[in-house]
């Protein structure tokens, strides 16, 4: 709007200065300067004064429910409603500054769209191709238009209240399919594929009836009885997990980093420790939701707050995605904080702590935590060297507390998604 009213103003300063001439001097080239300067003013102050009184936009996308990495088609309906069309428009969202146009005949240029013709009605399609983790949609998007020539413009503020969650990446493979085990160590290995490919609801065998699902075919068993059973969730139990995320900025620094921490090792390290975070969430809600009658909850707590998200269905599934995809390190907590009466030991209830590095101080909480009955296992993102992760798992095997080095247990393109927080 500043730029247009500033384009007014010298229009009109040279068709003053215009006229004066032709009134001072006439003749016929001053003459048609004249009228070619007002015909130039008159039609943009009828495009201001009589283009569209409202705008709307319905934005949309695909899939509606997006993660890190994956491309996002987004198309944006655009209505202009009143006055008279207008000859182009030009369209600034923050999530067209990482797309790409779809239409090559569409003009696209630092990061806007620009739509021609005189229309009141205007479709456009653009892709974010590689989206990191984050919330995006909380801004307005502008919209401008103007004459033909450019010479005069008005930019209107459209306010969105859509918000698109784009949810943490999956990890690149699980262990013993494609990922790099590092040692032979069943407390490593085995707590990892327990805790990703198990559920921990219970269950009961018994003979198989028509009208079971196929899938709860106990295949081994019936080959050893020559029966065929199946296994059935027990509905007067179901197992809770209680995700524990450490969200202080200091535990993902790596120690040869610490005097001078470099910002995309950080932001690596905990991004690695969201992506397993979200991996444990869809695994232990969806393998029972939608199928069985006792599925599995879990609690998620995160950063310094003791209150916890439990988190049960596929409703809650999404939300607990919608969490993590907003969450972010915290610099102004620099010690681990496990609130006391929260993490006690509780029937069939396993804590899960996952953070950036092992520590000494975490070992020790985390054995007598053990020692006085809580059911405790231990995921970290940064790599350690081997001599310190010798001593760290000897004590935690001795306490029976289950440890995955996700770090050397994942392959590196897990994370090369650009899976960066970001909040447009």
């Amino acid at each position: 709007m500043r730029e247009g009213a500033w384009n007014g103003f010298w229009c009109a300063l040279a068709a003053g200065l215009l006229i004066a001439l032709y009134i001072w001097r006439g003749g016929a080239t001053l003459l048609f300067l004249c009228l070619l300067l007002g015909l130039l003013i008159f039609q943009g102050m009828v495009i201001l004064l009589f283009g569209p009184r409202a705008i709307k936009i319905e934005r949309s996308w695909l899939p509606l429910q997006p993660e890190a990495g994956e491309p996002i088609e987004v198309t944006l309906r655009i209505k202009a409603a009143g006055g008279i069309p207008v000859p182009w428009l030009l369209i600034r969202d923050k999530l067209a500054m990482q797309a790409e146009r779809m239409d090559p005949d569409q003009e696209y240029e630092s990061g806007s769209l620009l739509l021609s013709g005189f229309r009141r009605q205007y479709t456009v399609k653009y892709v974010i191709t590689n989206p990191q983790r984050g919330v995006y949609g909380a801004e307005a998007i502008y919209v401008s238009y103007g004459d033909p020539l450019g010479y005069f413009k008005r930019t209107r503020r459209v306010v969105m209240d859509d918000t698109i969650y784009v949810h943490p990446s999956r990890l690149a493979a699980y262990l013993g399919k494609e990922g790099n085990p590092v040692g032979n160590e069943e407390m490593i290995s085995g707590a990892f594929l327990r805790s990703m490919e198990t559920s921990s609801s219970i269950e009961r065998i018994r003979e198989y009836l028509p009208g079971d699902p196929l899938h709860r075919i106990y295949w081994k068993g019936s080959a050893r009885t020559g029966t065929l059973l199946a296994r059935i969730p027990d509905v007067r139990g179901r197992g809770v997990r209680c995700l524990w995320l450490d969200t202080r900025h200091k535990a993902y620094v790596p120690e040869a980093q610490q005097g001078h921490p470099e910002v995309p090792a950080v932001r690596a390290n905990f991004e690695l420790a969201v992506q397993a975070s979200a991996d444990l969430l869809r695994n232990v809600i969806t393998e029972t939701s939608d199928r069985e009658a006792g599925g599995s909850e879990l609690e998620l707590r995160y950063g310094s707050s003791a209150e916890s998200i439990t988190i049960s269905g596929l409703q809650g599934l999404r939300q607990g995605l919608d969490l993590l995809a907003g969450v972010r390190t915290d610099r102004s907590v620099s010690r681990l904080v496990t609130p006391a009466g929260v993490m006690t030991p509780r029937a069939g209830v396993i804590h899960t702590l996952i953070t950036g590095k092992m520590t000494s101080e975490l070992v020790s909480i985390a054995t007598q935590l053990a020692e006085s009955g809580v059911k405790l296992e231990i995921w970290t993102s940064v790599a350690s060297n081997e001599v310190e992760r010798g001593a760290w798992l000897a004590r935690l095997q001795r306490a029976g507390i289950p440890y995955v080095d996700l770090a050397s247990l994942l392959p590196v393109k897990s994370n090369d998604r650009g899976d960066g927080h970001v909040s447009a």
